[in-house]
């Protein structure tokens, strides 16, 4: 589903991000926002990865659905 979101506008939606750091942290007590520079730690099966890098499935996972809703 987000997949099909992104496609319709892909140039800005793969850039389109937002929330807080901390889940529920809504007013920033804790930590800030997410950012496109936000590392993804994915443990031994890869280095961490930023958010901007991951957005686009097509690049960064190479593959893409047969269709969108």
């Amino acid at each position: 589903m987000w997949w099909s979101w992104q496609v319709k506008d892909l140039r800005r939606r793969a850039v389109d991000i937002d929330g807080p750091l901390i889940q529920f942290d809504y007013k920033n007590e804790q930590a800030g926002n997410v950012t496109l520079s936000t590392l993804l730690d994915f443990g031994y099966v890869t280095e961490p990865l930023s958010i901007r890098e991951m957005m686009n499935i097509r690049e960064s996972l190479c593959y893409d659905y047969d269709q969108y809703y």
